[in-house]
């Protein structure tokens, strides 16, 4: 199920709502699989129990999961919650080819929103803070799960204010732990971007389906007039090398 426009919906009228994207990364961390995802980031046990944790908070509390599309995923993911699993389309936030224009609005109706705005992200997406009028929380770009993950939740319980926050995190799979546990506290608007945003964030297409100059014009009416400043070109170089690749 694609929730878009209950993603819209949401957010004009202030009402509560969680979507976060259980992948292959995910899925693999959870099964015990070693190793590391396509960000660098290591497969651990800690990270696995959490991960276990986070679908059944988000689950129980009513957050829809978005499912990566292989049943034996699927299978996995309901046999941890005993039961059905609130599923969405995995790409209900993510713009590409198919119903981008939605997308856009989603993003269009973020930006404009006057709800405090709180985007979790590593410093190579910070020009995303600026797009969505949100408060960054930086975070590190690999192992902040197991370096800092105490600091980013306070930080976020910091820059949030009175009434229903949104929440959008791009930060890997240590984010479905914090959605969960941010959920449990309060209510709230809380969405996993992940890498939906890196090609316009950072030229990178990290989900290697697509050109920036394509991006570009999906998101041109909504775009701020500094997006092309020249300040920005030496993150451009380092996302070419540092961020992975989705597919």
């Amino acid at each position: 199920m694609n929730i878009t426009d209950e993603l819209i919906q949401c957010i004009k009228e202030g009402k509560p709502i969680t979507f976060a994207k259980f992948g292959d990364g995910e899925y693999m961390c959870a099964s015990g699989v070693q190793g590391k995802n396509c960000d660098g980031t290591p497969y651990d046990a800690n990270l696995a129990q959490g991960l276990k944790t986070g679908i059944k908070l988000i689950n129980t509390m009513g957050g829809y999961c978005g499912l990566w599309d292989e049943l034996h995923i699927k299978h996995f993911w309901e046999d941890i919650v005993g039961g059905e699993v609130n599923w969405a389309h995995y790409h209900s936030v993510i713009v590409d080819r198919h119903d981008w224009q939605k997308k856009i609005e989603l993003y269009k109706t973020i930006q404009e929103s006057k709800l405090n705005k709180i985007f979790v992200r590593n410093d190579l997406l910070q020009k995303i803070d600026l797009l969505l009028g949100a408060k960054g929380v930086e975070i590190g770009r690999r192992m902040w799960y197991r370096e800092s993950y105490e600091r980013v939740k306070k930080e976020i319980k910091e820059k949030m204010e009175e009434g229903i926050n949104i929440v959008m995190t791009s930060g890997g799979m240590g984010t479905k732990v914090l959605i969960g546990e941010l959920m449990l506290e309060r209510e709230g608007i809380y969405i996993d971007i992940g890498s939906g945003l890196d090609l316009i964030g950072t030229k990178r297409d990290s989900r290697g389906y697509m050109k920036y100059e394509e991006m570009e014009g999906y998101f041109k009416e909504i775009l701020p007039k500094t997006w092309e400043d020249e300040k920005y070109n030496e993150l451009y170089k380092e996302a070419q090398q540092e961020l992975g690749i989705h597919l």
